[in-house]
């Protein structure tokens, strides 16, 4: 079980980087649609979930990369246009992290925001160069350390919450969006969580797991947005504004929180990237490419990244996972054929 949680952590570490951490993705994408939001987080949560199961049991029984998997099942042409948006979407959730960074060091420090989206981009690169396994190990053991703390957080907050509150259509559709785009670049570290699982149906157990968690946390974040939402000014990182106005120490305990969330999908999105470009210029200069090129691109600022780059890409992210999902499930129904 132990193996199972450690992917399972991995895996939620990847995707609860400076959008979830921050609260601005389930500012944007749940609790502007009020009590309905609740069906966009369930949605998301059971797609997240049944993604990451598929692919780390596919993973598993085959000892492959993402990369491997996906070359081996899809068309040439269609695997070389799903590389290609991975790739831009993976700079573009660096960029998110980066700028994310430089906010945090703003307000909490007065850094200037470029200063802190430098220190993270040399960061990112530092854990990459050291391998692959070693960005698998530092975001199960840091995915842990978010989880509970984030939660326990939320917790507080509802208890000393100050107001009373709590399109069906429209919240279904922004939760498929929301785990369409975050699914985009999970593959890879799905798979690289394979280190961990040793027996046939671990995999799908890691996904069941860490659908669970993105749902607590999810649902955690959305009730107390949900209570200020439209009554005060939550600015580019609500999380941070809310616990801001209970006490400094708290706002500093959180912005920890916020920043070890801001590296582990940072390094995941990195690792993705440079995976891709590996094969063009080899992979420590590809590290450092994605590292520039995610620096740069942060500059057109946090919230707006958000709501153009992961909104825009959510749809086609769940084309390319419901393409990848059925072509993994339709391999291992094979070779059990084979194998009876």
């Amino acid at each position: 079980m132990t193996g199972i949680f450690l992917a399972a952590f991995s895996y939620a570490a990847a995707l609860m980087g400076a959008g979830f951490a921050s609260g601005q993705e389930t500012l944007m994408f749940f609790a502007v649609f009020s009590r309905y939001g609740a069906l966009g987080i369930v949605i998301a949560s059971m797609i997240i979930g049944a993604f990451g199961g598929v692919v780390s049991e596919c993973a598993l029984r085959y000892g492959r990369g993402y990369n491997e998997l996906t070359g081996e099942l899809l068309p040439c042409r269609l695997r070389r246009g799903i590389d290609a948006l991975t790739f831009v979407f993976s700079i573009c959730t660096l960029a998110v992290m980066c700028a994310c960074f430089g906010e945090l060091a703003g307000i909490l420090f007065g850094l200037k925001s470029a200063f802190g989206a430098v220190m993270l981009a040399a960061l990112t690169a530092a854990v990459l160069l050291k391998g692959s396994k070693s960005t698998v190990m530092v975001n199960a053991a840091v995915g842990a350390v978010i989880f509970v703390a984030a939660a326990a957080v939320c917790l507080y907050l509802l208890g000393y919450r100050e107001h009373q509150t709590f399109m069906p259509l429209n919240a279904a559709a922004s939760g498929v969006s929301y785990a369409g785009y975050n699914l985009i670049t999970s593959g890879t570290v799905l798979a690289s969580g394979r280190i961990f699982l040793k027996k046939k149906g671990e995999g799908y157990l890691t996904g069941i797991v860490s659908g669970m968690m993105i749902f607590i946390l999810l649902t955690l974040m959305w009730a107390i947005i949900s209570v200020y939402y439209g009554r005060i000014n939550l600015g580019e990182l609500p999380m941070l504004t809310l616990t801001l106005r209970e006490s400094r120490a708290l706002a500093l305990c959180y912005s920890v929180v916020m920043a070890a969330a801001v590296f582990t999908t940072a390094v995941s999105n990195g690792l993705c990237a440079a995976e891709y470009m590996r094969v063009y210029m080899g992979y420590k200069r590809a590290v450092c490419l994605c590292a520039a090129l995610g620096l740069v691109l942060s500059g057109a600022g946090f919230s707006r990244l958000i709501d153009t780059a992961y909104r825009y890409c959510g749809m086609a992210g769940i084309v390319i996972s419901a393409a990848v999902t059925a072509a993994m499930i339709k391999k291992m129904k094979k070779s059990e054929k084979q194998r009876f």
